[in-house]
């Protein structure tokens, strides 16, 4: 949906593009994009020309698309910004404020599918890509990769808000693709960051952002919660206590692929299940089925799934940018419950995200013990949209059901896992660990499950059980 634009309009100060906005140049017949989350204090179309004043710690940024006719076109300006900055198959040229330019689009071919051409410098923005979990307080290694020798230096920002305002974090420094940051001790989950490319004069030759938002936790010391919420943003433990709200589209267990078909989407050396990390970024990545990486929400989070961080492997920066990311993975069903900070009500978690009111005291002694205050998580109510709210449960219905996902033990000594219609017992301990299952998560109570019927024996690792429930 595009709000148009027509020649000869003056827009009012303090203008923010909240949608793509047409630019239509009667005079040249050609049509541009503004972008949202753009914002200029004045904007004056002519009928082949547009002039734009971007106010300081802002930016604005106007798309010349493709549209299989010889474009995206040119964008002259008299700004001294690259003309022809490839962002897919479009010319997209940023303005920073605070600035005015003037652009004069032309039908000149910038980048065609299939040419060559276009601007021959360009940077491309690395690490943080979106996704990552950066510790407030601490420092990042931002990296960016550079094509073609017109920028000698680069100017550094970010972004707390995905990319409407900037801040800046280095004004100059060499453009050899690598900054140490000293990240603000903030608590955000839109951040983003810029790298310019400067050329003679300090002049903005090519420029590229962040492709998606990345969190950055307030540290405020200690190690990670265990139950009762909380931990380190997907950090280690001793990364301090945080919470960081990540949202995607995807998780592993949608789209998902069949193992080996996984596997060759991904690199040689990290196969589906993988734990990866940067070797100066804490932060956790789980390779799933989709063949994306996905972050945890928090340590409660990644304590879930896994008993320490021995599994994790160091993966370079370029590796981890070259796999999609995915979507953040939640509590894993049957072990923490979870609550959303907005409400008090405490929630079992079953396969699918499904999430089951623990109605009373007497069914959180059944299903967690006489600690069960110490198996809760609090999620951001951002990610309630994650979650299907199913049936609630209490004391009375448990004598006649049982929650999916839930591990449970009898008296001989047996582990069963509880699905929706029946109990299926592990064969042995090795079986349990293969899905790295855990004892913490045991129950012994009697309830409804031992009214399941007994269902195939799990006797070794199955997708369904831990890969597709990421």
């Amino acid at each position: 949906m595009f709000m148009p634009l027509a020649a000869g309009a003056i827009l009012s100060y303090n203008t923010s593009y909240t949608q793509d906005t047409n630019l239509h140049l009667s005079g040249s017949g050609i049509d541009l994009v503004i972008l949202a989350g753009s914002k200029s204090n004045a904007l004056t179309i002519n009928s082949s020309t547009f002039q734009v004043v971007v106010p300081n710690g802002y930016s604005f940024t106007v798309r010349y698309p493709y549209s299989g006719l010889g474009s995206p076109g040119t964008l002259v300006n008299d700004g001294g910004l690259v003309d022809c900055h490839l962002v897919g198959i479009n010319n997209e040229v940023t303005v920073t404020g605070s600035a005015t330019v003037t652009f004069t689009p032309n039908l000149t071919t910038c980048v065609a599918p299939g040419s060559s051409g276009g601007s021959t410098t360009s940077v491309t923005v690395v690490q943080p890509n979106g996704g990552d979990a950066l510790a407030g307080g601490g420092t990042f290694s931002i990296g960016w990769s550079v094509n073609g020798t017109a920028a000698t230096s680069a100017r550094l920002s970010y972004s707390t808000d995905s990319g409407v305002t900037w801040n800046v974090i280095t004004s100059t420094t060499p453009n050899t693709g690598s900054y140490s940051w000293s990240v603000p001790n903030i608590y955000v989950t839109t951040a983003r960051v810029r790298v310019e490319g400067l050329g003679t004069g300090g002049a903005v030759v090519a420029t590229d952002d962040s492709d998606a938002d990345f969190a950055i936790a307030t540290t405020t010391g200690g190690g990670g919660g265990g139950g009762g919420g909380g931990g380190g943003g997907g950090l280690p433990p001793s990364s301090g206590n945080s919470e960081l709200a990540l949202l995607s589209t995807s998780a592993s267990g949608h789209g998902a692929l069949s193992r080996t078909d996984a596997n060759l989407h991904l690199p040689p050396s990290y196969p589906v299940d993988s734990l990866v990390r940067l070797a100066d970024n804490p932060a956790v990545y789980y390779l799933g089925l989709d063949a994306k990486r996905h972050s945890f929400w928090n340590t409660a989070t990644y304590m879930s799934w896994y008993a320490n961080f021995d599994g994790v492997q160091v993966i370079d920066a370029a590796t981890l940018a070259s796999v999609p990311l995915g979507a953040p993975i939640l509590p894993r069903p049957g072990s923490f419950w979870v609550k959303i900070q907005s409400d008090p009500k405490t929630y079992y978690v079953e396969p699918g995200n499904r999430l089951r009111w623990i109605k009373d005291e007497a069914a959180a002694l059944q299903l967690g013990g006489p600690n069960w205050n110490q198996n809760i998580v609090d999620i951001d109510p951002t990610l309630f949209m994650n979650y299907v709210v199913d049936n609630p449960i209490d004391g009375a219905s448990l004598t006649t059901d049982w929650p999916a996902g839930a591990l449970v033990s009898d008296a001989a000594g047996i582990t069963w896992y509880v699905t929706p219609s029946m109990a299926r017992p592990f064969a042995n301990d090795a079986a349990f660990q293969a899905n790295h299952f855990q004892r913490k998560f045991v129950s012994s109570a009697d309830g409804g499950w031992k009214l399941l019927s007994h269902g195939a024996v799990i006797s070794g690792l199955e997708d369904q059980l831990f890969s597709l429930q990421h």
